[in-house]
């Protein structure tokens, strides 16, 4: 009997040990799978950086080629071309001018009425909300709006 018992925890104990190998190598593998996982994603993250240096350069060189501003292309096509130069400089002005006029006009036929001023309320409203109380708090009281 006492062999039979010894002989069961042996092989329990057998058991244990294979499994703890079984355990220590599935371990070292997550582990190695990990750390190979970070170094790809490293160098993935490593290429976007590269990638965006990359098209931030192209768009600066395009914009040094091709501006997109409209006051540096015409800019550009006045120095380009002299003799339309200043028919466009003066052009501009004559429309800057006549923007300014149109604008002076609608503001004195159409002008801004003045906001009346709010007297606040001397007697206590009664409190709903939240940031009423927070203001009643910091010496605020209600306002009758019209």
């Amino acid at each position: 009997m006492a062999d039979t018992v010894s002989k069961s925890l042996t092989r329990v104990r057998d058991e244990i040990l294979v499994w703890r190998g079984e355990r220590e190598r599935l371990l070292s593998g997550l582990q190695r799978k990990t750390q190979d996982r970070r170094r790809v994603v490293l160098r993935m993250l490593a290429q976007f950086a590269l990638d965006l240096a990359e098209i931030a350069r192209r768009r600066r060189n395009m914009r040094r080629l091709f501006p997109l501003s409209p006051s540096v292309k015409g800019t550009a096509f006045r120095q380009e071309f002299s003799g339309f130069g200043s028919a466009a400089a003066k052009g501009d002005a004559r429309l800057r001018q006549e923007r300014k006029a149109a604008t002076q006009k609608h503001r004195e036929e159409y002008p801004r009425p003045k906001p009346e001023a709010v007297e606040p309320c001397r007697e206590t409203a009664p409190v709903h909300t939240k940031i009423e109380r927070g203001r009643r708090r910091k010496g605020v009281r209600h306002q009758h709006r019209p």
